[in-house]
């Protein structure tokens, strides 16, 4: 082992983490004029601290007499480790994400290098998970109190991305408390139906349902969630009677026909599917938006696609 390239490759870990030679003194519990005449090869750290370094760095003792400081392997599954240390350093992970890149590009590269590419990009949906929650909950602070229309649908996407993160029973509580707040409001009876819905908890989304609908029995909202709640039961029959109410009281809720579509769809029943997304197709149409046709009829099997529109 040579001592002369401590000094090098210490600044080299420092560099890839991100920190300062005074960050690295005071994690080291050392001044920070140690580190620099370290790293400047002046001196060499005390054979005492060099498994302090090492752990630190993520890295065994060996390396740190290494002439070449490693194999690039190694430094990229360090450049993951040191992002998993700290999510929200986008700049750790884009050293990462960089470094298997190449690997990448010239074809180098193993099952292990791809199982820790794949963890680094799970690390960075966590990231962006948290920031996503920050944000929704954010939207929700900005309203002011007020619980109109805007604020109950930026509460369902709120509760839509926790329930896709796995957080159903947070999901829940957030749509209960606000049920407790403003029991007369047919939205917020709505946002506890749709978070039971989502939590797979359709027994207690149809007494909430139904509790809701016997006070507002025109809102098209509820019925389009009374709709999707029956067809989780199976009744079939009532779903489809449900979204077509909501559909015939209120003909901006699109999300009916889409439900009713998919239905028709998993009951093989092509024709009257084929019928509702032309519906949806011309629903969208005068309203300048665009439309998925190409995926729709492929899912439908269907050649010539353009004359059924």
């Amino acid at each position: 082992m040579n001592i002369k390239y401590i000094g090098s490759n210490i600044k080299k870990l420092r560099e890839e983490r991100g920190i300062t030679q005074a960050q690295l003194a005071e994690r080291l519990g050392v001044s920070f004029q140690a580190v620099s005449k370290w790293e400047c090869g002046t001196t060499v750290p005390d054979v005492g601290i060099l498994p302090d370094v090492a752990e630190l760095f993520g890295v065994t003792v060996d390396f740190l007499f290494r002439e070449d400081g490693g194999s690039r392997k190694e430094r990229a599954e360090r450049l993951v480790t040191a992002y998993e240390e700290d999510v929200d350093n986008s700049d750790a992970f884009e050293k990462a994400n960089s470094a298997y890149q190449k690997f990448f590009e010239h074809g180098y590269f193993d099952s292990e290098d791809i199982f820790h590419f794949a963890y680094l990009n799970e690390l960075r949906m966590i990231y962006y998970g948290r920031k996503a929650e920050r944000y929704y909950a954010k939207s929700l602070e900005n309203r002011d109190g007020v619980s109109d229309d805007a604020y109950y649908k930026f509460q369902r996407q709120y509760i839509s991305f926790l329930s896709r993160t796995g957080d159903n029973r947070y999901a829940v509580s957030i749509a209960e408390r606000q049920y407790e707040k403003e029991p007369e409001s047919p939205y917020a009876a709505a946002s506890l139906a749709f978070a039971y819905i989502r939590g797979e908890k359709y027994e207690k989304a149809k007494l909430a349902v139904d509790e809701a609908l016997s006070r507002f029995p025109e809102n098209s909202l509820l019925l389009t969630f009374a709709g999707d709640i029956a067809r989780a039961l199976a009744d079939d029959k009532k779903a489809v009677e449900y979204w077509e109410k909501a559909f015939a009281i209120d003909g901006e809720m699109i999300d009916a026909p889409y439900s009713l579509a998919k239905y028709f769809l998993e009951a093989g029943k092509k024709d009257e599917a084929l019928n509702i997304f032309k519906l949806i197709f011309d629903w969208k149409a005068k309203r300048g938006f665009g439309n998925d046709e190409e995926i729709t009829f492929t899912d439908l099997n269907l050649n010539n696609l353009k004359e059924f529109l």
